[in-house]
């Protein structure tokens, strides 16, 4: 399971930095840094990360995804630290139920598709169980 939580944390993260770089105007949506199936497309992701939804007290959630990416990966490269791995469980699952309203705010108020928003959520979800059950 630590793999499976190394590669999705890697993919989110990425999908993160991806979103932030953007967000701040460190490069354009249309970077090669991300594979042309999954760059932003003018209605869609890039139309989320400006809403205001795509901010948690301000912070928006891709910077939020960094952080929360960074501290999965240091969890499952053998940080033996009970405090952080109840951290991160308790992060994982806070961010399954921001997930819940994001999805709903994707569809209902943004009115948009994002294909990159749904998978870091889904991501979330499968981190959320494997350090639950796993860890």
């Amino acid at each position: 399971m630590a793999i499976a939580l190394i590669l999705l944390s890697a993919v989110g993260l990425y999908i993160s930095l991806y979103f932030s770089m953007v967000y701040y105007g460190f490069i354009g949506a249309e970077s090669r840094f991300m594979p042309g199936f999954c760059a932003m497309e003018e209605g869609s992701c890039r139309h989320v990360i400006h809403h205001p939804d795509a901010r948690v007290f301000g912070i928006p959630n891709s910077l939020l995804g960094v952080g929360y990416y960074l501290m999965a990966l240091s969890v499952s490269d053998g940080l033996d630290f009970p405090i952080a791995l109840l951290f991160l469980k308790f992060a994982s699952w806070a961010a399954v139920l921001l997930a819940v309203y994001l999805v709903y705010s994707l569809f209902v108020r943004v009115k948009t598709r994002c294909p990159l928003c749904l998978l870091s959520h889904g991501i979330n979800l499968v981190i959320a169980i494997i350090v639950t059950f796993w860890y």
